[in-house]
């Protein structure tokens, strides 16, 4: 399979909350996304970003944030949103800044998550993206 993703970044952060250095995979495949998505935990690892081009301004990436049941996607002007969510806030990055949303923008099924970040592995282009 062509790899279509330029680098994968993933976020950390040490058992205390200080930052850690970021971590950067070049050209990442499949197995190296899935392990930084199941690492996910929101505090250590609260976050990783795929980017398709080396460019990170370009609104082209794929954000994953979350961990222990309960994940957020989006990228760009782009957003996951479950039409049966409720207006229940939740938070999803628990060191440094954090980050929470409404359950209407949060999976709770890990192979939900999974199958959208393969979508976007192979195809990264946000319209193209089923989350049905």
């Amino acid at each position: 399979m062509e790899r279509t993703i330029h680098h994968l970044f993933i976020a950390r952060y040490s058992p205390e909350g200080r930052t850690l250095p970021e971590e950067y995979i070049q050209a990442p495949t499949w197995d190296q996304i899935v392990e930084s998505i199941l690492r996910l935990d929101r505090f250590q690892y609260p976050y990783i970003v795929l980017y398709p081009s080396e460019h990170e301004d370009e609104g082209d990436e794929l954000s994953i944030i979350g961990g222990k049941g309960a994940w957020t996607a989006g990228g760009g002007k782009w957003e996951y949103t479950n039409a049966e969510g409720s207006d229940e806030e939740i938070e999803l990055w628990e060191s440094d800044q954090g980050y929470g949303c409404t359950m209407k923008h949060v999976m709770t099924d890990l192979d939900k998550v999974l199958d959208l970040a393969k979508q976007f592995y192979i195809c990264p282009k946000h319209d193209q993206l089923d989350i049905g």
